[in-house]
């Protein structure tokens, strides 16, 4: 059943345009981990996703580089020669990836790529800066993944803030919602997952169902590019569907709690 809703929410997403914001005030929270594992999710469904690599260090950026590499990308990278980092747009595979996004530049950029892709994806700094507000000013959802962590508590709570700020300021509910990453795998998590999620829905934040557990599949990611497999890695895949299933429920009010996201959407 969950397959066939997922296949649905896809079909009728193929109509329609979403940015996605996905951020935290607390650097490695696990926001370029959720940005590619939904930009793959979505590009494997025969969606046009657009990457925005907002974060200085490039860490978007340095995935893709990465998982070019080892899917036989046919173009050059454009790289910094000091740095490194990439210079310029490069498409593979339904993912296009923007680099060196800025609080110059962002708006401009997320503009463009979604008047060219179905689905935009942008990965933010782990601060509060000028950029996130105008991200999170454009974003039809705000993603703001989270660890067990009381530092990303703090974090989380900072971007939640800036959310509600930006949605006064504009007039107009922005759907974010709570992931927690990196959790164990077994049953209910440890007692610090536990605790991190009892925080969070005390807040009154809507929570994902779903989780990225902290799994050697995310972490290879990191090194070689490659998604999780179905096959190899089926755990990890698994979170990462359910992910993107929810996300795609969401964008189109169709979540069973998204009636309460908006209700505490100025709380």
């Amino acid at each position: 059943m969950i397959c066939i809703m997922h296949m649905v929410c896809i079909m009728q997403m193929r109509c329609i345009m979403s940015i996605i914001a996905i951020g935290n005030s607390k650097g490695g929270s696990g926001k370029t981990t959720t940005a590619v594992c939904l930009a793959t999710a979505f590009a494997a469904k025969g969606l046009s996703v657009a990457l925005l690599d907002a974060d200085p260090d490039g860490r978007a950026g340095s995935w893709f580089s990465r998982w070019a590499a080892a899917t036989e990308y046919q173009g050059t990278l454009a790289r910094d020669t000091k740095s490194g980092l990439l210079l310029s747009a490069h498409c593979h595979r339904g993912i296009t990836l923007v680099p060196a996004v800025n609080e110059d530049n962002l708006q401009d950029l997320a503009d463009e790529a979604a008047a060219q892709n179905q689905m935009v994806l942008i990965d933010l700094q782990g601060s509060a800066n000028q950029s996130m507000l105008l991200a999170f000013g454009m974003a039809d959802l705000v993603v703001i993944p989270v660890q067990s962590s009381a530092f990303d508590l703090e974090g989380m709570v900072k971007a939640v803030k800036s959310v509600r700020s930006v949605g006064r300021t504009a007039r107009r509910q922005i759907p974010h919602w709570v992931l927690l990453c990196r959790t164990a795998t077994i049953p209910q998590g440890t007692r610090v997952d536990k605790f991190v999620r009892g925080e969070v829905e005390k807040l009154g934040l809507p929570v994902f169902g779903s989780e990225l557990h902290l799994r050697t599949a995310f972490q290879r990611m990191t090194l070689d590019g490659l998604p999780p497999d179905k096959l190899a890695d089926k755990g990890a895949w698994q979170d990462v569907e359910d992910l993107a299933r929810e996300v795609a429920l969401i964008l189109q009010g169709k979540h069973p709690r998204h009636s309460a996201a908006g209700e505490v959407a100025h709380g």
